[in-house]
C-alpha cells in the first residue's frame, strides 16, 4: 500500500500516510494423510517498512520471514489432536509500526515498537459431537 496527505499536518512537513503495511506473502505446503489429519508448513515474509510517517513516530522496520508449522491428527471419528510451533526460527520482528498517538508504552519519551512473541508451541484437543 501506498499514500500520501494532501498536506503535511501542522508543524509537520512528511505527507506519508501512517500505517501503510509493506508488501506481504504467506506461502504454505499442506499434507493430507489418513483419516482427514493434515501436516502444513507455512511461511509468513513482509517487505521491509521503508515507505513510513516520521514526523509522527513511525521508524524504519527492517523486512522478515517466519516459518509455522502445524500438525492436526484425528484419533477417532469424534476427536482430533493438534500440535503447531509458530515462529520456528524464534525471528524478531514487528508487524506493526509505533505511532505518537497510539502507543502502549514510552521509553523516556520514545515511542516503543511492539514486536510479535517469539516461538510458541501449543497443543489442542478437539471433540466433534
Amino acid at each position: 500500500k501506498r499514500g500520501k496527505k494532501d498536506e503535511a499536518l501542522k508543524n509537520q512537513s512528511d505527507t506519508n500516510l501512517a500505517d501503510m503495511a509493506p508488501l506481504r506473502a504467506n506461502i504454505a505446503l499442506n499434507y493430507e494423510y489418513k483419516n482427514d489429519s493434515t501436516a502444513s508448513l507455512e511461511v509468513v515474509s513482509s517487505k521491509k517498512w521503508d515507505n513510513f510517517d516520521k514526523d509522527n513516530g513511525e521508524q524504519k522496520l527492517a523486512g522478515w520471514a517466519i516459518v509455522n508449522t502445524k500438525v492436526k491428527h484425528s484419533l477417532a471419528k469424534y476427536a482430533e489432536i493438534t500440535l503447531g510451533i509458530n515462529n520456528l526460527l524464534d525471528k524478531t520482528y514487528a508487524t506493526s509500526n509505533t505511532y505518537v498517538d497510539l502507543i502502549l508504552l514510552v521509553n523516556g519519551g520514545d515511542a516503543m515498537l511492539m514486536n510479535e512473541p517469539g516461538r510458541y508451541i501449543y497443543t489442542n484437543l478437539t471433540f466433534k459431537f
